[in-house]
């Protein structure tokens, strides 16, 4: 085609720069709000995400019209780069985590970083489609974008700037128009925060929810927000008032059962088992850990609810504080810089115990060697310190044997490796036992015998760690705990996983191993429904340990007043009779009424509790 025609046509079509750089902006929130808009409570086209989401794209459009010409253009390319990397992002997040990113999510960063590998990313082809054809319409928005014409430019900036702010302004007026939206009288549906939109919106407690109401640019803008404390200082003094009336009106109070003081001044080794799921811990994969649990106190519903997006860490902060933390909002703070002094570590140094901390990874990952000492752990021991050739290989730990019995009476929390994901026959872990696994599995899915192969490697260390505390005395006095951290997520086939664990429901699917091993302790199944918050009051009874029970988000699981229930991160949650979830349409009985709403407002006192430092003030 002749430069002269392309020329004419380009400024012909040059005043309809604006309306490609809109459509760019609206179709990345488009598809990623129609691909997952099952997890929403409003439909695609309600008035909230849609007057949202044009307000963002009439405010970002006004902006660009009213920049002069490069900066115009590098603010569309910038612009439109940041959108479709986190429209990438989320689209694959959902799939992995079940949520949308958060940037609160960055300082969990560390280890997903580090062990991220191809299998876990997943994202449907038609969003990457609809982000490459956003990215053309942008790139055809900053061709058309009129060169500069000297004679007439001056001329022609006022027209354009004052174009500009009527177009800014109506993105802003339709901003405040969806927020106007969100009704500040939450009272009469408060007991519900799992479907009240405003409840959702203002506590910004479920980021898929959050999203698909207020759309990809204003929930981007808020949890930016949120996330760095930008906009939101929090009244310390009014909330420490709030949970001080709280904590002083609160009726519970722990009763001493059959279990109180069963433990006491015994030794403790409590175990976070990596990614060990229910089909791994069998008697013919995990002989040693299948014979521990067959002679336990074996809880057999027992959940490990994800809050924070790293599962590992999540449930690890859970079982050593007490306390849920939010899935969004600024994370670091309350991981390095709160103050726990109801911690388990804490709480066995009070008792005379040595507390110490191991884990093959280093203390840099999911910055552990600091958060670990904020729990009150007097040292954090890596692979380094162990003396282990492959951090990945759990059987090595072993070689740290005397660092953890080296003070008496000993608290050891240990972190286990090898049944991290990915499942890949190239681990070393799946190396070391694949043959004999391949020798009884019935299933010859790849994944799933390098998964059943890396399980085997923990109990090889398990196997180890009993034969020691045998050869050393010590086994009669020393109590072991084993727990999951988190079910086999995005590790093996979606559809075997839910065959495997006999549910079709993403929360039900967090039914892990928790389990209570000693030698003079008979062995007995407890059907209560049990979450990790439980573990930490759980063993403060079971050790005689001196715990106000209050604050704490859990419970005693012995205690016979406690029914047992768990919570999970989208607020559905599960007593072991009725599983309550969002949105389901159906009439609600005063029991589930009253249940939402105890549950609500436990979710929102711990997160003031880890908002506000709470126990700073409260012991300060």
């Amino acid at each position: 085609m002749n430069v002269e025609i392309i020329r004419k046509i380009r400024k012909m079509a040059a005043p309809f720069y604006l309306v490609f750089c809109f459509l760019s902006y609206f179709l990345l929130d488009f598809i990623l709000r129609r691909t997952n808009i099952s997890y929403s409570l409003l439909n695609l086209y309600d008035k909230i995400p849609l007057f949202f989401v044009l307000g963002w794209c009439f405010l970002l459009c006004g902006i660009i019209c009213i920049l002069p010409g490069m900066i115009k253009k590098i603010f569309m390319g910038i612009t439109a780069g940041i959108y479709s990397i986190l429209t990438i992002v989320h689209g694959a997040y959902i799939n992995v985590f079940d949520k949308f990113f958060s940037f609160s999510d960055l300082s969990l960063a560390g280890e997903g970083i580090e062990f991220l590998d191809i299998s876990y990313i997943h994202i449907r082809k038609i969003i990457v489609a609809c982000v490459i054809i956003s990215l053309l319409l942008m790139a055809l928005g900053i061709w058309l974008v009129p060169g500069r014409e000297k004679n007439t430019e001056k001329k022609r900036r006022i027209p354009k700037i004052l174009a500009g702010l009527l177009i800014m302004a109506t993105g802003l007026a339709g901003i405040f128009y969806s927020e106007h939206q969100f009704s500040d009288d939450n009272d009469a549906m408060a007991w519900d925060a799992a479907t009240n939109v405003s409840l959702i919106y203002e506590e910004f407690i479920d980021t898929p929810k959050c999203l698909l109401m207020s759309g990809l640019y204003q929930y981007t803008f808020r949890d930016f927000c949120k996330s760095f404390n930008l906009t939101e200082h929090i009244e310390q003094e009014e909330v420490w008032k709030e949970l001080d009336e709280y904590f002083a009106n609160l009726e519970y109070e722990h009763n001493s059962n059959e279990k109180t003081g069963i433990f006491q001044e015994k030794y403790l080794i409590l175990i976070q088992l990596e990614n060990i799921d229910q089909w791994m811990l069998t008697e013919e994969n995990m002989p040693n850990l299948y014979a521990l649990r067959e002679e336990s106190i074996d809880f057999v519903n027992h959940y490990s609810p994800a809050f924070a997006t790293g599962k590992t860490f999540n449930t690890e902060f859970i079982v050593n504080t007490g306390w849920i933390p939010r899935s969004t909002g600024d994370s670091t703070y309350i991981y390095t810089k709160n103050s726990y002094p109801y911690s388990l570590a804490n709480l066995f140094r009070n008792a005379g115990y040595s507390a110490n901390s191991f884990h093959g990874a280093s203390g840099t990952i999911y910055n552990r060697e600091t958060a670990h000492a904020i729990f009150g752990y007097e040292a954090y021991y890596s692979y380094i310190e162990m003396d282990m050739d492959d951090y990945t290989m759990d059987s090595q730990m072993t070689n740290g044997f005397d660092l953890m019995i080296e003070e008496e009476p000993f608290f050891d929390f240990i972190i286990t490796y090898s049944g991290h994901g990915p499942f890949s026959e190239e681990t070393s872990a799946a190396q070391a036992h694949l043959d004999e696994v391949r020798e009884y599995a019935e299933i010859t899915d790849a994944t799933y015998l390098a998964g059943l192969a890396q399980a085997k490697e923990t109990d090889v260390f398990v196997g180890n760690r009993i034969q020691k505390l045998e050869d050393s005395g010590l086994l009669a006095d020393t109590v072991l705990i084993f727990y999951s951290d988190h079910y086999s997520y995005s590790t093996i086939d979606e559809e075997l996983l839910y065959e495997l664990k006999g549910t079709s429901d993403s929360n039900l699917l967090q039914n892990t191993p928790f389990f209570i091993w000693s030698q003079d302790a008979e062995a007995e199944k407890i059907t209560k429904v049990t979450n990790t918050a439980d573990i930490l009051p759980t063993l403060a009874n079971l050790f005689g340990l001196d715990l106000d029970y209050k604050y704490c988000f859990g419970y005693d699981a012995f205690d016979p007043e406690y029914t047992g229930w768990v919570v999970f991160s989208d607020l559905s949650w599960y007593d072991g009779t009725i599983y309550w979830k969002p949105a389901e349409n159906e009439e609600e009985s005063d029991y589930v009424k009253e249940m939402s709403a105890m549950i609500n407002q436990k979710i929102n006192i711990s997160w003031d509790v880890l908002d506000t430092d709470y126990f700073s003030y409260l012991y300060d």
